[in-house]
Formats: C-alpha cells, sequence, structure tokens
C-alpha cells in the first residue's frame, strides 16, 4: 500500500479490517457487557461503519436479530 510516503505491505491486522469494513453487517455477541464495549470501541476506531454493526447479550437476541 502507498502511505502518500513509501509503499509498504498490508500487515494481517489492516487485511483483517479491510475485510470487516467489506462485509455486509457485523454482528458481536458476548454476555458481558464490557467485552461489548470493549469491542464497540475498537471497532470505532477504526472506522468501521456503525450503522452495520449488531451488539447482542444474549445468544437469543442474535437468533431474532438474524431472523
Amino acid at each position: 500500500a502507498y502511505d502518500g510516503h513509501n509503499y509498504r505491505q498490508n500487515s494481517n491486522s489492516e487485511r483483517q479490517l479491510a475485510d470487516i469494513q467489506n462485509m455486509n453487517r457485523i454482528m458481536v455477541v458476548d454476555d458481558e457487557e464490557f467485552c461489548l464495549e470493549s469491542v464497540r470501541v475498537v471497532l470505532k476506531k477504526a472506522d468501521v461503519d456503525m450503522s452495520r454493526v449488531d451488539f447482542c447479550i444474549t445468544g437469543e437476541e442474535a437468533l431474532t436479530t438474524v431472523k
């Protein structure tokens, strides 16, 4: 990738982020509110479109959201 000054190889994390940003939707499921909030912070910092992210605190909520 060209960073404005030099060409460099994309790291695995950059490729993973690009893959995430190209997905239609992201669902995060965890029964700990702290974990959900931690993931929310990381995704926001990574400039992920948060309108495409669902956060669920139970498996039942996740299944309902998928349907």
